[in-house]
């Protein structure tokens, strides 16, 4: 399955299309290689656990209390809880 977001999750059907937006997000398993089009460049914040995302040009991982920016792209995106 190929998750494209933020698009397919419900809560932004209801969003307007602002220039910048905060979608809170949280992930009660762990995930091994989601196939994730981002339709936006994105800022992401680590929490807790482990998130892993890769793209054709590298990888890139954040532990808990890290963040990265994810350009707009197809990636694939693994997380890991503590």
């Amino acid at each position: 399955m190929e998750f494209n977001l933020p698009f397919d999750l419900n809560r932004f059907k209801a969003m307007p299309h602002d220039k910048a937006f905060f979608m809170p997000y949280t992930s009660c398993k762990a995930i091994n290689n989601e196939k994730i089009t981002l339709g936006y460049h994105a800022f992401m914040f680590v929490i807790e656990g482990k998130k892993t995302v890769s793209f054709t040009s590298g990888t890139k991982t954040a532990d808990p209390d890290h963040f990265f920016f994810l350009p707009a792209a197809k990636c694939v995106m693994s997380t890991f809880a503590l």
